[in-house]
C-alpha cells in the first residue's frame, strides 16, 4: 500500500476540515455558502473570563419544511483570563472549529439557530499585553453548544 506522506503530517483537526469540505463538495449542487461572524463569552462569579470569536464558513444542506441544517468550518480566536495563586493569568490563541447545526424558521425572516462546534488549538500566555517568551503553548480543545437567533429583514 502506498502512503501519502504529506497527508500523514496533517493534524487531526485539519483532516476533519478537509473531510467536511469534501463532503460538502458532494452536495455542491444543493448547498449554499454563507460567511458568519460569531462572538460569545462567559464570566463566572470567581472572576474567570472566557471569550470566543468565530469567522465561519457555513454550508447549508437541503432542508425539510422549517429546518435547514448546516456544516460549519471556522477560524476561532480564544481568550481566557483568571486569577491563580501566582496572580492573574491571561491566555490567548486561535484554532480551527468544525461542527454543524440547524436553523428552525419561525417565519420567513426569523430563525432559531442551534450549533455544536468543536475547537482545537493552542493558547499562549500573555503578561502586560505581551506574549511571555520561553513558556510553551497549552494545547486546548473545547466543545461549545450555541443557541441564537437569526433575522433576515430583507426577506
Amino acid at each position: 500500500m502506498k502512503w501519502i506522506d504529506w497527508f500523514e503530517e496533517i493534524s487531526g483537526t485539519a483532516r476533519v476540515i478537509i473531510f467536511t469540505l469534501c463532503c460538502t463538495g458532494v452536495f455542491a449542487s444543493s448547498t449554499w455558502l454563507t460567511v458568519a461572524l460569531n462572538g460569545d463569552g462567559r464570566e463566572s462569579g470567581d472572576d474567570r473570563h472566557l471569550t470566543f470569536a468565530d469567522l465561519a464558513a457555513q454550508f447549508f444542506l437541503p432542508g425539510w419544511n422549517r429546518l435547514r441544517p448546516h456544516l460549519d468550518v471556522a477560524l476561532t480566536g480564544r481568550r481566557a483570563e483568571f486569577e491563580a495563586a501566582g496572580g492573574a493569568i491571561d491566555t490567548r490563541g486561535a484554532g480551527w472549529s468544525v461542527g454543524g447545526g440547524v436553523l428552525y424558521y419561525l417565519s420567513r425572516s426569523f430563525a432559531l439557530d442551534a450549533t455544536l462546534l468543536r475547537t482545537a488549538g493552542e493558547l499562549d500566555r500573555f503578561a502586560d499585553g505581551e506574549r511571555v517568551k520561553g513558556v510553551g503553548a497549552i494545547d486546548v480543545s473545547e466543545t461549545r453548544f450555541l443557541i441564537g437567533v437569526r433575522s433576515y429583514p430583507w426577506r
